[in-house]
């Protein structure tokens, strides 16, 4: 994991061009940004990344955005508004030894893990600052990027309180900051396309757009 700024800057890669296109496209719903980088609070970020009390950890660990359906109808599923973090997982796993030692940490989970590509790291405060908001009640929707899967299967979106984690780890050494890391299945992921459509009720040619703009 590296620094703060570092996963920032790679989040953006996805984050930028996904709600820039989706805005654009999309009639029924809009997403704005949000999140400690949109205010004045990215400043002080030094002075709280190393707090583990929940107030600290929730402002630390906001959103990127929100989701909110802007055409006046309602969503089936009942869900008008939903928070959205953007990930991306790019940093794959070489070692079949590491692989090994997920794949033995998760066992007999709900999924099988079958895969190198299978596996979705995130930092874990974030992933289980996600979960605490979304035990409130509050809809918390993780859009992932996994870069080593094809074009046409690297981009979904699942429920923080639906993915399924594989295992926690602290990277080794390295060049990185020794962030906690969670991995979880990409497995437990919806397509975009899928997700958005079924629970956000989306247009799919919505998130075909997302997709032609990153590839």
């Amino acid at each position: 994991m590296t620094s703060f700024e570092g996963r920032l800057a790679v989040s953006l890669r996805l984050e930028s061009p996904f709600i820039e296109t989706f805005n654009s496209v999309c009639r029924t719903h809009q997403i704005v940004k949000f999140g400690v980088e949109t205010t004045r609070a990215q400043e002080f970020h030094n002075h709280i990344r190393g707090e583990q009390d929940f107030s600290s950890q929730f402002i630390r660990y906001l959103t990127d955005a929100i989701l909110i359906r802007v055409d006046g109808n309602r969503n089936p599923m009942g869900h008008q508004t939903a928070l959205v973090e953007f990930k991306v997982s790019d940093t794959s796993i070489r070692e079949d030894s590491f692989f090994n030692r997920i794949r033995s940490d998760y066992g007999n989970g709900p999924i099988p893990l079958l895969q190198k590509e299978d596996i979705f790291d995130m930092e874990r405060d974030a992933f289980r600052m996600y979960r605490n908001i979304a035990q409130a009640g509050v809809k918390v929707v993780v859009v992932g990027l996994q870069t080593r899967r094809e074009t046409d299967d690297r981009l979904r979106a699942q429920y923080a309180e639906h993915i399924v984690v594989c295992n926690e780890h602290t990277p080794a050494g390295g060049r990185g900051s020794r962030t906690p890391a969670v991995n979880v299945h990409f497995g437990s992921f919806l397509t975009a396309g899928e997700f958005f459509q079924r629970e956000l009720g989306v247009h799919p040619s919505v998130t075909d757009a997302v997709i032609r703009a990153l590839e």
